[in-house]
């Protein structure tokens, strides 16, 4: 079975106040869906339209067309991240 998964970093900004997100992308064989974990407000569930367009747009095939099982977690869980600047970080 293959697994794939990727982390990268990210920021949250509250007020001045910078604080570290983690982006980890875990990509599985299975039925398609694409879940954002982690405390996410409406702009960033809309972030999988976004992602699916870019890859796209790209000329890469979309993992919407492989049956893939995406999970994208934002961690930690108890900072509320808002707007679409995680798109390139998920991605």
């Amino acid at each position: 079975m293959q697994k794939n998964i990727s982390r990268i970093y990210s920021a949250e900004l509250e007020g001045i106040v910078a604080k570290i997100i983690e982006i980890e992308t875990d990509l599985n064989v299975g039925l398609h869906s694409f879940n954002i974990v982690g405390l996410a407000d409406k702009a960033l569930n809309e972030a999988k339209e976004r992602v699916n367009s870019a890859i796209k747009n790209i000329g890469a095939k979309p993992p919407n067309r492989e049956n893939r099982k995406i999970t994208i977690n934002l961690a930690p869980a108890d900072i509320k991240k808002t707007g679409s600047q995680y798109d390139l970080a998920i991605v």
